[in-house]
């Protein structure tokens, strides 16, 4: 089966104005999502966290959009941090399933090398807490 794995980061208004741009990930493939839910069970509503890890392959074709990614990963002011993020997982050029944070932040990012010349990349991205109603999946 042929999979497909799309990614795009896109700048909120507030972002586009302090000159970010919007950018496709290349090189992605593998991602996951997940809805967590911390230990304390008495209340789910306020104990839970929403995030997508984002795995690939970190070659010539990809450095320039991970490069982005990076930057995005560091970035400190509240203007730069938060972007809406969309991925779109394909089976045989047919959609399986489309998310979409509105208010995304990376988490944590790893760049690194596991064989002679391939290198790796992933990605945890999360939802601004306040916002995790706003993710929108579709299929």
């Amino acid at each position: 089966m042929v999979k497909t794995i799309e990614i795009k980061v896109i700048p909120n208004e507030e972002n586009e104005e302090n000159g970010l741009v919007k950018f496709e990930l290349e090189g992605v493939t593998d991602f996951e999502f997940k809805y967590l839910t911390g230990s304390n069970l008495g209340d789910k509503s306020t104990n839970k966290s929403v995030e997508i890890t984002i795995s690939g392959d970190l070659q010539k074709d990809s450095s320039s959009s991970c490069k982005r990614l990076a930057e995005w990963a560091k970035a400190t002011s509240a203007v730069s941090i938060y972007r809406q993020l969309e991925v779109v997982y394909k089976l045989k050029e047919e959609i399986i399933r489309e998310y979409r944070f509105p208010n995304a932040f990376i988490c944590d990012y790893i760049e690194g090398s596991k064989e002679k010349e391939k290198g790796y990349f992933r990605a945890i991205v999360m939802q601004k807490f306040e916002k995790i109603d706003d993710i929108k999946i579709k299929d």
